[in-house]
């Protein structure tokens, strides 16, 4: 009878301690553990630009200095000689009336006679252009020891013989032509280098001769094959 109660009483006591169990709350929960922060990533700096080649620069150069000059062209060289190209045959020289200084001061002197009147203006200027005489120089080789220089007036398509002499022809450079007027050896009047036995051309080119002349002033001669037909 003993045994009896006492197991009835140890199931009593398991029944009692799952009962209690049950009813006991359960432990808490262990707090999240924070996420590990991420380790910093290394970001490479970009290598440090060359400097930069100094440049010599002149201290007392110029914007416009800084910039290479073009390189001149070169200077064709001559097919003849200046000397050669005057006494061309069939080759007369018209004179660049238009942009001469004998114009030049025709303008000047036509404004302050006409005062602003177009019409006196011009007719004064067509005055002025007629009294130009020398129009037409011709350099005619006569021989191989012998030129003769021409001077016509030219009206239309007429010329008209002003004077001709005798000249020696010398070249002082490769651009240059002298002329020495032989004495006693003329014909006619000489419009040109009044008082001068002897002048000095300029040959820029080979089709145009320039020179000073003490009266008309700069002047300057295009060659025109076929102008003086004789």
């Amino acid at each position: 009878m003993v045994g009896v109660v006492g197991i009835a009483l140890g199931i009593a006591g398991v029944a009692l301690f799952f009962s209690a169990c049950g009813s006991a709350p359960p432990p808490p929960a262990p707090a999240p553990l924070p996420a590990p922060e991420p380790a910093p990533v290394a970001v490479p700096e970009p290598p440090p630009a060359a400097p930069a080649e100094a440049v010599p620069v002149d201290a007392g150069a110029t914007e416009a200095d800084a910039e290479a000059p073009a390189a001149e062209p070169t200077p064709a060289k001559r097919s003849q000689k200046p000397i050669d190209m005057l006494t061309a045959r069939d080759a007369a020289f018209l004179v660049d009336y238009a942009n001469s200084k004998a114009k030049e001061g025709a303008q000047k002197a036509c404004e302050q006679e006409s005062k602003g009147d177009a019409e006196k203006q011009g007719a004064c200027l067509a005055k002025a252009r007629d009294k130009f005489l020398p129009d037409v120089l011709r350099f005619r080789k006569d021989s191989e020891k012998q030129v003769s220089l021409l001077v016509y007036k030219r009206n239309a398509s007429s010329l008209r013989e002003l004077w001709v002499g005798v000249v020696e022809l010398s070249e002082p450079s490769e651009d240059s032509v002298k002329v020495k007027i032989l004495p006693g050896r003329q014909k006619g009047t000489r419009p040109l280098w009044q008082g001068r036995s002897e002048v000095v051309l300029s040959v820029p080119n080979e089709y145009s001769i320039e020179f000073d002349d003490p009266t008309l002033g700069d002047l300057r001669y295009d060659a025109k094959i076929g102008l003086v037909t004789q």
